[in-house]
């Protein structure tokens, strides 16, 4: 199969200077992946108690989380994994990427 005349779309790379469409981009391509990602991406979810004896809900959370997570990670290449590595959540993760590119939230 041929690739030729297919048109690869980096609108989920973010490269420090599109975060408004990126931004746009990321949380419709969550939805996509599952209905309930973008909650567990904006909002997070609380860790299990105990991480031996996990309820489907916990096992679905940590399961969305480290989809959301590896995403957040691949769109980050070009502007580097280091400062985000310390983080674990999705959450976090989306929290420093806002709090880092997100105009609006500079006064």
């Amino acid at each position: 199969m041929s690739a030729r005349g297919l048109v690869h779309d980096n609108t989920l790379i973010l490269d420090g200077t599109n975060y408004d469409v990126w931004k746009i981009c990321m949380l419709s391509h969550f939805r996509d992946i599952d209905p309930h990602m973008e909650k567990i991406v904006d909002i997070g979810f609380s860790p299990p108690m105990d991480s031996q004896n996990l309820s489907l809900e916990d096992e679905k959370n940590l399961y969305l989380n480290s989809q959301a997570s590896y995403v957040l990670m691949n769109a980050l290449r070009d502007v580097g994994l280091f400062p985000y590595l310390p983080f674990w959540s999705a959450h976090e993760l989306w929290t420093k990427i806002q709090d880092k590119y997100d105009v609006s939230n500079i006064i």
